[in-house]
């Protein structure tokens, strides 16, 4: 049981990490004023691919 929560913790970092990587690259382009739209986008692509991943291979 314990084992499990501290795998369950473990992805939480990870996913904590990956959402901050997330806001800063969306702080970004909103700086860099791209359009709104694309913004969104492009960050949905990489939560996307970034969560693929993790599913893919760290399961």
């Amino acid at each position: 049981m314990f084992q499990l929560l501290l795998q369950i913790d473990g992805y939480m970092y990870v996913y904590a990490q990956a959402l901050a990587l997330i806001g800063a690259i969306g702080a970004f382009l909103a700086k860099e004023n791209v359009g709104f739209v694309l913004n969104i986008s492009i960050i949905a692509v990489i939560a996307f691919a970034w969560f693929a991943a993790d599913y893919l291979f760290f399961f």
